[in-house]
């Protein structure tokens, strides 16, 4: 694949694809997100430690459990439930972070003020 991927047609022609079945588009989207986060990593348009990896891993996820669920598949439920914790903690990690570079300038922003 090159840069000029056209994600948005490529989930129509996969919505269409799956009958619009609400359950089938309800796992549609939720790979798609999935495949979206780890093509966008790959390509180097993303961070594996970025807020939309993890957002989409998380979203993905969700999806996928309602999918799973539905249709009784338990291990993938399994799976994805994993996977929802993974991206959870991947997103509080990204929160704790931002809330130590904040507290860190403030910090440099009191001691010029004092300087």
């Amino acid at each position: 694949m090159n840069g000029n991927f056209n994600f948005y047609q490529f989930a129509q022609v996969a919505v269409e694809w799956s009958g619009n079945h609400p359950l089938d588009v309800v796992g549609l989207i939720g790979a798609l997100l999935i495949l979206f986060a780890f093509y966008r990593t790959s390509i180097g348009r993303w961070s594996g430690r970025s807020f939309w990896y993890e957002f989409d891993n998380l979203l993905g996820s969700v999806c996928l459990i309602i999918y799973s669920y539905y249709k009784g598949s338990y291990i993938t439920l399994v799976l994805n439930f994993v996977w929802l914790a993974v991206a959870f903690r991947g997103l509080t990690s990204i929160r704790e972070r931002s809330i130590r570079r904040s507290k860190k300038s403030r910090r440099r922003r009191t001691l010029h003020r004092i300087a």
